[in-house]
């Protein structure tokens, strides 16, 4: 009946409107960077059904007739064209979770300001893990690389353009690919101009302590995309497991510029990505490029200092 995956941060923003009696919700869902926006009225509901497929659950919504939904090009407006949609499939973390959604919209009548994020549509900045001290500075690394939509936000608030797309398209929370090195450093001077704080890219021995698991090609897999099971494209941060700092995506998905010392107009990479052998996607594993190198295998994550 209805196709079921599993949730994303970055897949929607559920709200009820802000009144003392709510009769409306608004949904913001994203697939393949489009964003459809649907504003509903409770008493368009016809359905609500829980579906349960393997480990994906979903809270179904069922429409009396067909509802009209705004596409959206990003997150923040600009609609592109309008469709109409019976049903909205909402997927969600826990079983739990969807008998709670499916009470608050019976029940609204008697909630004020009903929120929930269950996905966090707008991760603008990149999110910081702390790290041990480094050279006695305080340093945090990124959570994940930063994505496509971190990038777009960059792009938007500086009326850059875009790089060129990859085959696979954008997606926003993939990681950007096809940035030189020195647009990476562009997109960190003006973070540091937004947030007031000191962000650069990360020193390759930062990166390496960052990244010194060694992982055995047995369990690549559990922590890493690469040439083996990536099918050809970057996927969605996050998705693998974690390291011992709470680091994702170390190795593999994309190789990542880091600061140092340039040799011959060459500037370093590390940690292998969706298409490189085994032996690139270690924590001492490293490439170099000319600086104006476009290439859908390279990204970047920063590094924050106190």
């Amino acid at each position: 009946m209805t196709e079921l995956v599993h949730p994303s941060y970055y897949t929607q923003y559920f709200r009820f409107a802000n009144a003392m009696f709510p009769d409306r919700f608004t949904l913001i869902q994203e697939q393949n960077s489009k964003y459809a926006v649907y504003d509903v009225k409770l008493t368009q509901i016809q359905a609500m059904d829980i579906v349960l497929r393997d480990t994906a659950v979903a809270l179904v919504l069922t429409f009396h007739r067909p509802l009209k939904v705004t596409i959206q090009d990003d997150f923040h407006g600009k609609p592109t064209g309008t469709e109409e949609r019976q049903t909205i499939t909402f997927p969600l973390a826990h079983h739990r979770d969807a008998l709670h959604v499916r009470q608050a919209l019976q029940d609204s009548d008697s909630m004020l300001d009903f929120t929930i994020r269950k996905q966090k549509s707008d991760r603008r900045y990149p999110e910081m893990v702390p790290m041990p001290e480094i050279k006695a500075s305080p340093a945090w690394l990124g959570m994940y690389p930063v994505t496509v939509q971190q990038y777009r936000t960059y792009c938007e608030a500086q009326q850059e353009p875009m790089p060129p797309a990859p085959p696979w398209g954008w997606h926003a929370d993939h990681p950007i690919v096809g940035i030189t090195w020195q647009e990476a450093k562009n997109y960190v001077r003006w973070l540091n101009q937004t947030t007031r704080h000191h962000y650069d890219l990360p020193p390759l021995h930062v990166w390496q302590y960052a990244a010194l698991d060694s992982p055995e090609e047995g369990i690549l897999d559990d922590i890493a995309w690469w040439g083996e099971n990536a099918g050809e494209s970057t996927k969605p941060v996050g998705q693998k497991l974690p390291n011992r700092f709470g680091l994702y995506d170390m190795q593999g998905n994309v190789w990542e510029w880091v600061d140092g010392k340039q040799e011959d107009k060459q500037h370093t990479a590390a940690g292998g990505s969706w298409d490189s052998h085994f032996a690139q996607c270690q924590w001492n594993s490293t490439a170099s490029w000319q600086r104006d190198t476009r290439d859908f295998s390279i990204g970047f994550r920063v590094v924050r200092y106190q």
